[in-house]
């Protein structure tokens, strides 16, 4: 049996061996000292992140009542389902006691500390990073408000596909009152995943690419080897998908936007590094990326377009998906910055 390698993963590829060919360095060790401890701040926030996420969403879900619920469906006004859903709780407050603005305070200002620290062993003088910055307070919190917002507009758009597909593949209210629960915190482009599951279980199939454990995945085939598919296992197997996809975003999100703060803490400190004379005010920011075959070809090529750096304050890479202030460039992005400034060699 003979595999094909998609295009473009070859292209990545491709590209990945030239970053790491222009490095001269080994694959996924770039020698940036800001990179290699932006990269592990931001790896030691991330389970927090992903908890927190993950128990707001937990929470909303068990505050919805699926009698409630299932009345709101009946009537089919969207508008009743929403406010149904929202009886549960408002998404705001509950994301907000998460606490994932100070998760991503925290996040940034351990980065500062520890850039600092990198300076001062560098330079020679005295780096210290003032953790009351009053940018950190406001970019944690910035950043925890577009994420909820993000959120919330997901669960309206959630209750809209839901109804829709459920109509076309003929679920009952009560089934799509429960669906409905189950797929809140999903982005719209999963939610129809635990219902096509459904719908595949119905018909005596399964696609085994999905999110799902190993043993739900043997429960699965031999449920369906026997012939002993029903609606309750059914129901089991999509609250368990769903549950998965939620722990696979939250698990995006929080690798995301961990390393987008410790990326903004550590940008913080160089700022505040030229403001205290440490830094001298012709020092440079260039994006870092992670060669290795998992690099993105969009991302391959922003040092490229950025030989030169661009400015500490205020200046903008080039990359071919517009300018950006610095990484992450896309979810999931593991790319980070380093600097360069006149008497370094090489990048910092």
């Amino acid at each position: 049996m003979s595999t094909v390698r998609p295009v473009g993963l070859a292209r990545n590829a491709s590209f990945a061996r030239k970053a790491k060919r222009a490095a001269g360095r080994k694959a996924g060790k770039p020698k940036s000292r800001f990179y290699l401890v932006a990269q592990r701040i931001a790896r030691r926030f991330e389970p927090p992140v992903a908890a927190a996420f993950i128990a707001a969403v937990k929470r909303l879900q068990n505050q919805i009542d699926l009698a409630t619920l299932e009345s709101a469906v009946a009537s089919g006004n969207v508008n009743l389902i929403l406010a149904a859903v929202a009886g549960g709780g408002d998404l705001e407050s509950i994301m907000e006691a998460a606490r994932l603005a100070r998760l991503f305070q925290a996040t940034a200002t351990a980065t500062g500390a520890a850039s600092a620290e990198i300076l001062t062993g560098v330079t020679g003088l005295t780096a210290t990073f003032n953790a009351i910055d009053p940018s950190v307070v406001m970019y944690a919190r910035t950043q925890a408000g577009l994420l909820i917002r993000a959120v919330s507009e997901d669960v309206r758009e959630a209750v809209r596909i839901v109804v829709a597909t459920a109509q076309v593949q003929g679920i009952t209210t009560k089934g799509q009152a429960r669906a409905i629960r189950e797929v809140v915190g999903l982005p719209p482009n999963w939610v129809n995943a635990p219902l096509n599951l459904g719908k595949e279980l119905r018909a005596g199939t399964f696609t085994e690419s999905r999110r799902l454990s190993a043993v739900d995945k043997t429960r699965i085939r031999s449920r369906l080897k026997r012939g002993t598919v029903d609606e309750p296992f059914i129901q089991e197997m999509q609250k368990r998908y769903a549950d998965s996809l939620i722990n696979r975003r939250a698990k995006n999100i929080a690798r995301t936007e961990t390393l987008r703060s410790s990326n903004f803490g550590m940008r913080t400190s160089w700022r505040q590094a030229v403001k205290d004379g440490v830094l001298p005010p012709t020092a440079k920011r260039v994006w870092v990326v992670t060669p290795d075959d998992r690099l993105r070809e969009t991302h391959a090529r922003v040092p490229g377009m950025n030989p030169g750096g661009v400015q500490l304050e205020g200046g903008a890479y080039q990359t071919p998906l517009g300018p950006s202030s610095g990484p992450p460039l896309e979810p999931n992005c593991r790319c980070s910055e380093g600097l360069i400034f006149p008497g370094l060699t090489g990048v910092l």
